[in-house]
């Protein structure tokens, strides 16, 4: 029996990544597998291995892995997100920090200004592991389709002009970055990726 994928997911787990296999149907496995079950005992003798010290196993691949991620993507498009984002940041630090009273609530332009700046810190971390682009990606394809129904509601409106609605320019650049790296790393996985597998 080939137990690769079994291997696989349990080197993963014991370094602190998420499960890809269902843990019921992995631990039937590992109950059924001599193998497995000796690999399990030798992962678990080992202790604490996803302890996060500087000379930890754990601390290494994760090292390894964010050197592997930012190498597999265009510098440039990095760079194009981290302004992206921190443009994001700035422009909701008004409605953060000085609520404009005139257009909503309070409450409301602080829950807005929360959120935009959390967009904006979820590019920033894209930027520093591309990977995690395809997760951003369906945030981004949400905000922009809003922004783009409310601006042409609110341009019909006239309760906004046409060149103010140029201010979201920055999500919708963003979307188009997330959109490129997202595809880098479908093709990425796709040549990574042993035949037949």
């Amino acid at each position: 029996m080939d137990c690769t994928s079994w291997v696989d997911e349990m080197t993963a787990i014991a370094v602190g990544a998420d499960a890809s296999i269902e843990p019921a149907l992995l631990d039937s496995h590992v109950r059924q597998c001599p193998d497995c079950r000796e690999y399990r005992r030798t992962l678990e003798g080992r202790g604490p291995i996803t302890a996060m010290g500087p000379g930890t196993l754990a601390a290494s691949v994760r090292r390894a892995a964010v050197r592997e991620d930012q190498s597999r993507h265009d510098t440039i498009l990095r760079y194009a997100l981290v302004l992206f984002g921190l443009q994001i940041i700035v422009l909701a630090a008004p409605a953060l920090l000085f609520v404009d009273t005139t257009s909503t609530t309070p409450h409301d332009a602080r829950h807005l200004g929360a959120f935009a700046t959390a967009y904006g810190v979820g590019l920033l971390l894209v930027a520093r592991r591309p990977a995690r682009a395809r997760t951003m990606l369906g945030v981004g394809q949400v905000l922009v389709a809003a922004l783009a129904l409310s601006a042409i509601i609110d341009v019909i409106d006239r309760t906004v002009s046409l060149t103010t609605e140029f201010l979201h320019l920055p999500e919708v650049l963003a979307l188009v970055v997330l959109w490129m790296m997202s595809r880098d790393n479908a093709s990425a996985n796709l040549e990574s990726s042993p035949v037949g597998a």
